[in-house]
């Protein structure tokens, strides 16, 4: 802790007329500030990586206990909207898109990719195990630069070298799992739903980037990214909810829960309500990391977070054998993920000095 020391008369004097250097008191008091600030960012990232991974090995043991997949998301999306209504209501942020009418187009296709993503995501832990499933999310930097070199940009070649070990290592981890072959659509579920996350991302960083719309009077702002995270659960529940009604899933859950002993109805209670608050707190988290970060720091610790979860939720929790190819091919994704950010920090930082010059 630091010590405050009192300034004489004179020394106060001095200082008045110099007015040069800051009295001492000022200077702890920025000192003080910048390590509050440095705990608030570990707190943000231990919250992040501890969600993440209990989010996981709560979602695998909640898929157990669900008669259909598609009863699990619905039930993880209503619980998450649940939670972010009340967290968004008493921070007094706005629970519906500002522009009205005219945002829900795009709102809704925001919410139709984060649908897509968290149903593929748990169609494909049916088939192949969480440690393989978050690997495939982990090769991350490749559907990204594809799917942004059709929307028109381009990468140098130092950004598509660097793409090389997260092929590689993602072609040895699925060569490495027994079975991953012979369930193909597992592991397209799983592509289809990093592919879906990279668009969600896509399309919220563009909505973060806009500028307030309208006149003076009715200047519409736009979102905070925990309003953006809750209107894309709301509009992907809103969209989910008629086809699971009209395909027979109310049905199926209630008599699913009906069938059940005391027990697992207290174990789906728990878990659902559990599933339903990690995940809107690893959202949270990450959206807050992203804010406090640098860019190159952000995708370093969400790497890290990438792996932690593999080993721990993956391997360690749900005793998938970890094999000499799995881990090399682990490392080869982790450390092309690494490689990535860096190309990429690179390459944008030449661009903009480029810019200024």
């Amino acid at each position: 802790m630091a010590v405050h020391s009192r300034a004489s008369p004179i020394e106060n004097n001095s200082t008045k007329q110099s007015g040069n250097s800051p009295p001492p008191q000022s200077e702890a008091k920025v000192a003080d500030s910048a390590a509050a600030a440095d705990a608030r960012l570990v707190v943000v990232v231990v919250i992040w990586f501890a969600s993440s991974i209990v989010f996981n090995i709560t979602a695998a043991k909640l898929l157990k206990l669900m008669p259909d997949a598609e009863d699990m998301t619905v039930i993880e999306l209503f619980v998450t909207v649940l939670v972010a209504a009340l967290s968004l209501s008493f921070r007094g942020m706005r629970l519906l898109p500002a522009g009205g009418l005219r945002d829900w187009p795009a709102a809704s296709g925001l919410g139709a990719l984060h649908l897509l993503n968290c149903r593929s995501f748990v169609y494909s832990l049916q088939f192949i195990p969480t440690a393989l499933a978050q690997t495939i999310r982990a090769t991350n930097p490749v559907w990204v630069v594809g799917i942004s070199t059709l929307l028109g940009q381009r990468f140098g070649g130092s950004v598509l070298m660097s793409l090389l070990p997260l092929v590689g290592g993602f072609a040895l981890a699925v060569g490495a799992e027994p079975g991953s072959l012979a369930n193909p659509q597992g592991l397209a579920a799983a592509i289809c739903s990093v592919n879906a996350q990279v668009c969600v991302n896509l399309l919220g960083q563009r909505r973060l980037s806009e500028k307030a719309r309208g006149d003076e009077k009715e200047s519409v702002a736009p979102p905070h990214p925990f309003e953006l995270q809750f209107m894309s659960c709301l509009f992907a529940l809103f969209l989910l909810l008629p086809v699971w009604f009209c395909t027979g899933g109310a049905d199926r859950f209630l008599a699913h829960w009906q069938s059940s002993d005391a027990g697992t109805q207290q174990s789906i209670l728990l878990m659902s309500a559990l599933d339903g608050f990690l995940y809107f707190t690893e959202q949270t988290a990450s959206f807050s990391a992203l804010q406090s970060f640098q860019p190159l720091t952000f995708a370093v610790i969400d790497t890290l977070r990438r792996l932690s979860i593999v080993m721990v939720a993956g391997f360690w929790v749900q005793g998938t054998v970890l094999t000499a190819n799995k881990a090399i091919g682990i490392l080869l994704v982790v450390g092309g993920g690494l490689c990535f950010a860096y190309a990429r920090d690179k390459e944008e930082r030449s661009r903009a000095a480029k810019k200024a010059h």
